[in-house]
Parts: C-alpha cells; structure tokens; sequence
C-alpha cells in the first residue's frame, strides 16, 4: 500500500490522525523501537486527554518499563503524571492461566464435547506449548481493549477492567523477522480456533452420539454458550485482521537508524508491510550524529548524512521524520518529552555545554575474550538486545577463527529472522546456499530461509496424514473419521512460532554430526527469542507428539506405513532436538558469549538474560559490552562517556568471580567488509589497543 508522495516537513499523520485505533512501531533491533513508541504514547495523551492510551509491549524481552523508568509487568499501571495513559508488557503465558480461568466453563465443555469424540486430545492442546496460544493471548488482550461489543455477555468474561477498555493502543512490537510474524498470526491463529470450531461440528452435525457419555444432552438449534464463545473468539481475530488492514485506523510506523543493515531491513519490512496491505506513511530515522569538529563525531556525523541522503532516495515516497542523537539517554517523560517534540517537528535543543568530570584515558590490556578461541569450541553463540552489535561481533570471530586455524573449516549461521551477515561481509549469500566468503579459504556463511524449512517440513505431516486418512475413510467409513481428518489437518498448520529457528538450527545440527565444519559460530535472534529458541525444544516435542499420538488409534485398525513413516519423521526431529539442547548445554563444546551495550535498557536486558540462562542451566562465562564512546575532548562524546560509566559499572557488578568482562569501543564507522572486521577481531582478540580503560 504505497502512499502518496509526502514532504518531508509534513507532521508525522500517525500523531495527527485522530481516527487511528492502533499504532505499531517496529523495526531492526535497537533502533529505539521502544523510545519511540513511548514518547509517541506520552504525546498523544498529553494532546487528547480525554483518550485512554495503552501502550504494549509485545517483545518478549522488554524494555517498556525501562524507557518510562518505572515497573510495569502485565497490570497496566496509570504512568505517573497521566490519567489516560496506561503501559503493559504482555506475558503470553500468565494471560492464557487467566484466560483459561475467565473461560473455565466454556472451555470445559468444550474439551468435554471434542474429547469425547474424537481422538484431538483439546485438553493438551490448551497450553502454552500450543501454536500460536501467545500471539492469540496478543490479539485477544488488544481486541478486548478495542472492541468491547465483541465479548461475551458475562461476568466471566470480564478479562480486564472496564475502566481501561482504550480508545488507541500503541504496540512496542519486537525486532523485524518477529514483528511480521506476529501480524501474520491473526491468520494463523484463527487456523487454531478453527480447529477448536471443527471438533464440534461432530456434536452440532449428529445429535444421536451425543446420547452415550453426554447424560442425554442434545444440540441446541443455533448453539449454546461454548458455540458462542468459539464463534467471539473466531469474531474478535477477524475484526483484528481487518483493523491491521484498515489505513484509517491502523499505522504502522518503522524505525531506522542510517545505516546500510538498517535500510535494507526496512526496505524488505515495508515490501512485507505492504503484501499485508498494512498502511506505512511515516519513516523514523533515528540517532543521526550532527557532524563536529571532533576525531570520533566527524566521520561518525559524515557517514549519518551521507545514509540520509541515500534513505531520502530510496523512500522517496515515505513522510522521513530525522531524529538526532541526543547527548543524554532517553528515560523517563522529562527526556520522552523532548524526544516526543523532535518527532512532532519542533527543534531540538542539544545540550553542547561542556560536561565536568574526568576524560577517558586508553591504556593497552588483554581483552578476557581474547582467549575464546583458544578453548577451540565446536559452537559458539552471541546473544543479547537487538541492536548490540551481534552480527558484526559474530562476523569479526568467524574471521578471526578461520585466520588463527587455517587448517579448520569455520560456518557463520545466522539464526535471526532478519539476517545481516551479507551485510557484514559485504558479499552477497544466496539464501540457503553455503557461500564461500572470498579472500578467505576456510570461511563460509549460510542464511536460512526458515520460514521455507517450516513450511516444507509442515507439508511432510500434512501430506502423510491425508495419505493415512484417504486410506481409512474408504476401508472404515466411519462418520468420525471425517471430523477426525479435518480437525487434524487444521491442526497440522499450527505449527509453533519457534519452530522456524529450530528446524535451521537442526539443519546446523546434521553438519555437525556430519563433522562437515569445525567451528560454527552462531549469529543469534535478540534477547527473548533466543530464550524461547534455547526452550523450544520441548514444546515443539509435544506439538510433534501430539500428531502421532492421535493417529494411533486408526492405525491399530489398518496399520499404515505413512503413520510409520510420520514416527520416523518426529522421532528424528525430536531426537535432534535433544541434541541440540544438549550440545548447547555443554560447556566443553559450545560457548555463549552475551553482548551488551552502556544503557539502562541493555544493562536491565542483560541481568534478565542472565538469570534465564542460569535456570536453563546454559552456562555463560563472557559478557562483552560493546559501543562505548572513545576518549576525545568533544564535549558531545565526554557526556555520553559520563553516561555510560555508570552502566559499565553496573555489568562488572553484576558476578565478578563468574564472569569475565570485554570492553569494546564505538568505531567511528559503520561494520562493512573484510578490513572492517579484521579491525574489529583485533580489538577483540588481538594484540592491538584491546581496550579503553578509565583513569
């Protein structure tokens, strides 16, 4: 859905548009998503206060409550200083407990009716580890604060207060890759409700079987309560769809730093955007550095003016709201405000006075990581907030690994959804395809196109159980077994939201047995979806269980070589799995290194990431906190480092005796092509000024 041709002086329409119901800001990985979708929500409601604002956060790592500085979690909590404005981060799992007991007695009649029936055991079904069941907890919070007509009439199904039901909901979506699979899984989870609305056809369509375990209760004309509570759901996820698509009252706003792997990530993101015919007008560059007199900020501010000219060439079409870099951090609604006035066209009003305090001061030492490679790990994994510099650090390893041992063959993979190692590189990679990086002999990059493995290995189950089905509907003609065959090829194309990354970390898993690479180093999806990747395992093992489990029945009758060959397939799959985990787990043979940056969100970020990792038993000795402001007299760059300080202590407060700390500074260039990460892997690994140290 192209919009017409902006200016770029006109107001931003997503906080001019007073029709709009919902606002998604999304983008590459810290790029300040979570900034933006704050300082949009303090705005509006400072301009309509008669409006209830809701803003969410949907990423899985979050960052919402640290943006306002204040605790948020799931009780959507009145901001301090407002009262329209309300924040929530969604935790999918404690919303379905409560969405369950909201709904216990539809539900219960429900899996009373079905599992009578047929062989969809509905009751495993109905928990987290059923696909989709988080973006559906999602959509269902949002179309409960939208569409109030939509619920059941009952107490029951109060799900929240009514006295927060919002007029505009503001969503802080995850990084790209994400973000597009969550606004595709309107879709997909009204695929799961329809499994839900297929398993009763059996008890609406034959009112005799009933008879026989339902104590006499018989079909009502027209449905009853759980006929009614099937058909809100199937409503609500509709009206949902249709809201996405509905320019008038739905934006979609992405955010862009300048910077090539920024602009190639929204590019595909609006291309992807406008196949969902989802509106975008508006296009926030963020962080531009102002060009100085200064060693560090002078080809730092060249190189942002140079991307901008290139970003207002290619989204000619697009309103490009520039935001610079501010010499503070932004938290809070003092700072939110400013910010929320750059993005409404007003000045900005950068604070150029000359900080006190002491200046940074380099001294040489030996980077902790730069032992890493000595430890020679068949796996190694770099995790943390989108926006840390993962891909360059993870490419600058790989490069530095195939130099140190020339006689090992080294694979970089990238896990992310939104993949950059080309960028990285500079070279181009055919999707699924190992490419050969040029210049060096035994390094080589693989970008995966997971969604294409997912569907592929969908249409493997779908195919054996029509196969299987085909076979038993002529042989048994039994009237269950049409319910039974659409109920479980409806479910088929549920598939688990994590199961893309898992099926191309499997594939890395079939080199590793195949000993066909040495060392893998692993470019990971931010934060929260790596937790979910790292605990995956086992809900996709149900899910996969699920199918077979549920055929098992007609194949006592007729035994098939497909539901044979469909055990075959999960045995493999989840026998894989557990290699995975276990390879991971092991400290000798895999090595995660988590990568932070000098900033409230990425510290809090990293103690999450840290204490989930440690209740996973995954270890982590390293943490890298990378981006840190050089040492110069620019009295810009001086207030940043007087900043960061304070983080930096934080990290190396965190476990002293556990963890080994890495410094890493800012370069004043964009990561790009081999001399950049050669660069980078010496400051990392080398003997070359490791690190900055402050007197």
């Amino acid at each position: 859905m192209m919009p017409s041709v902006a200016q770029k002086s006109s107001l931003p329409s997503f906080l001019t548009n007073k029709g709009l119901r919902l606002i998604i800001l999304g983008g590459k990985g810290g790029t300040g998503k979570t900034t933006c979708s704050a300082a949009t929500a303090i705005h509006l409601a400072r301009a309509h206060p008669k409006k209830k604002i809701l803003v969410i956060s949907t990423d899985p790592a979050h960052s919402l409550g640290d943006s306002f500085g204040c605790p948020i979690g799931t009780q959507k909590p009145l901001i301090e200083g407002f009262s329209n404005l309300w924040a929530m981060e969604m935790d999918p799992r404690r919303d379905l407990e409560d969405f369950k007991y909201k709904h216990k007695r539809e539900l219960d009649k429900l899996l009373h009716r079905s599992g009578f029936y047929g062989q969809i055991s509905l009751n495993k079904f109905l928990s987290f580890s059923l696909p989709g069941m988080a973006e559906m907890m999602t959509f269902l919070h949002i179309a409960d604060m939208l569409f109030k007509s939509s619920r059941l009439h009952s107490k029951r199904s109060a799900w929240i207060d009514s006295t927060q039901e919002a007029d505009l909901v503001i969503l802080d979506t995850a990084p790209s890759g994400h973000t597009l699979r969550l606004l595709s899984l309107p879709q997909r989870t009204k695929d799961w409700v329809n499994v839900l609305d297929t398993s009763l056809n059996r008890y609406r369509t034959s009112p005799r079987l009933p008879l026989v375990g339902f104590k006499g209760s018989v079909p009502k004309a027209g449905g009853d309560a759980t006929d009614r509570f099937v058909g809100w759901l199937k409503a609500d996820l509709e009206k949902m769809s249709s809201l996405l698509t509905n320019g008038e009252e739905c934006e979609f706003v992405p955010v862009m730093l300048p910077e090539p792997m920024s602009v190639e990530e929204t590019h595909d993101l609006i291309s992807a955007l406008e196949e969902r015919n989802i509106s975008v007008r508006n296009i926030i560059i963020n962080r531009i550095r102002k060009m100085r007199e200064c060693p560090f900020c002078g080809p730092k501010g060249k190189e942002d003016e140079a991307a901008v000219v290139e970003i207002e060439k290619e989204f000619a079409n697009y309103n490009l709201i520039q935001v610079p870099v501010f010499p503070y951090e932004i938290r809070k609604a003092e700072t939110l405000t400013t910010y929320a006035e750059v993005l409404s066209g007003n000045s900005h009003p950068c604070l150029e006075t000359r900080p006190t305090g002491s200046k940074q001061k380099p001294i040489a030492s030996i980077s902790p990581i730069s032992d890493l490679l000595e430890k020679k790990p068949t796996v190694i994994l770099f995790g943390g907030k989108g926006g840390v510099g993962k891909t360059s650090i993870a490419a600058a390893t790989a490069l530095r690994a195939a130099r140190q041992y020339p006689q090992k063959k080294i694979l970089i993979f990238s896990l992310d959804p939104a993949h950059s190692i080309a960028d990285s590189f500079d070279v181009p990679i055919t999707e699924d395809t190992v490419t050969a990086i040029p210049g060096v002999n035994n390094l080589y990059a693989l970008e995966t196109d997971a969604a294409k493995l997912r569907q592929h290995f969908i249409d493997q189950i779908s195919a054996l159980i029509t196969s299987a089905f085909a076979v038993w509907e002529e042989r048994l003609r039994s009237l269950v077994l049409k319910w039974d065959k659409q109920v479980m090829e409806a479910f088929a194309q549920t598939s688990p939201v994590g199961l893309d990354e898992l099926l191309a970390l499997e594939k890395i898993m079939g080199f590793v047995e195949e000993k066909k690479y040495d060392v893998y180093v692993l470019d990971t999806a931010p934060t929260g979806h790596l937790l979910d990747l790292l605990e995956f395992p086992e809900l996709v093992r149900d899910w996969l269980r699920h199918h077979y489990v549920n055929l098992l029945r007609w194949n006592r009758d007729i035994p098939l070589t497909e539901i044979t060959d469909l055990g075959n397939l999960i045995l493999r799959s989840t026998t894989n799995l557990r290699k995975i985990r276990e390879l991971i787990s092991d400290q000798h043979k895999s090595k995660l290194v988590v990568i932070t940056i000098p900033e409230a969100m990425g510290v809090a970020e990293t103690r999450r990431l840290l204490t989930s990792l440690k209740r996973l038993e995954i270890p982590c000795q390293h943490i890298l906190i990378n981006m840190i402001v050089p040492p110069t007299d620019c009295n810009f760059c001086v207030s940043k480092m007087q900043e960061q300080m304070k983080y930096i202590t934080q990290v190396k407060d965190l476990d002293p005796s556990h963890y080994l700390i890495t410094e890493i500074m800012l370069l004043p260039h964009e990561m790009s092509g081999i001399d950049d990460l050669t660069e980078l892997s010496e400051i990392m690994y080398g003997t070359v000024r490791l690190q900055q140290r402050r007197s």
